[in-house]
């Protein structure tokens, strides 16, 4: 679903399977945004269907030419706090402790440069899980949002949404600044040549 004031700026729709969905919506001429919506298999699942669903999830994204690139859903992993070697994947805000399917997480977003950024929020606790066991006794962080560029301002649980689920609903605030993307574009492109070398060789 997209809000009716967007609806003319989507572009494509694809389903990959059962657990991938990808949206790309037009933002300016020259950029795209890409949504991908992923529901990924439960603990009791195989690990190849965990496998095959990060498979589906880079095919997706390979095929779509987007600037910008948001990732989120329920990808049943606890990233939990930030440990060594996770380079700019993870914050330093993650709720709990890393389980084998958070791991999992952490290594796909690396290789994809994307960030987890449910991690880069600081928030309280109440503010931070997104499903509870169904006793009460447990609340974990499993539903997650990546991004592939810096443009995420906030992230937060909602509370006070009842959908009919043990999880809850996860809302973001997004910016895309086209304009300074551009200019770093236009910067990088640029070689950097050490004039006064060049004079001293003539």
């Amino acid at each position: 679903m997209v809000h009716k004031k967007i609806k003319d700026r989507v572009l494509e729709y694809e389903g990959a399977g059962n657990r991938v969905a990808s949206l790309t919506l037009k933002i300016n001429s020259k950029y795209q945004l890409q949504v991908v919506q992923v529901y990924a298999p439960t603990s009791s699942h195989d690990d190849e269907e965990v496998e095959e669903l990060y498979e589906e999830v880079a095919k997706i994204m390979e095929k779509n030419k987007s600037h910008y690139r948001i990732i989120m859903g329920d990808f049943n992993a606890k990233v939990g706090q930030q440990l060594q070697g996770n380079g700019g994947a993870v914050g330093a805000f993650g709720l709990g402790e890393r389980n084998k399917r958070g791991t999992r997480l952490v290594q796909f977003a690396t290789s994809k440069n994307l960030r987890i950024e449910n991690t880069f929020c600081k928030k309280s606790k109440n503010r931070k899980w997104t499903w509870k066991c169904p006793n009460g006794a447990v609340m974990n962080e499993i539903d997650y949002i990546l991004s592939n560029r810096n443009v995420v301002l906030n992230i937060e649980a909602i509370q006070r949404v009842n959908v009919g689920s043990d999880h809850r609903m996860v809302r973001s605030k997004i910016r895309l600044n086209t304009r300074l993307e551009r200019s770093r574009m236009v910067k990088s492109g640029k070689s950097n040549i050490n004039l006064e070398a060049l004079m001293s060789m003539t």
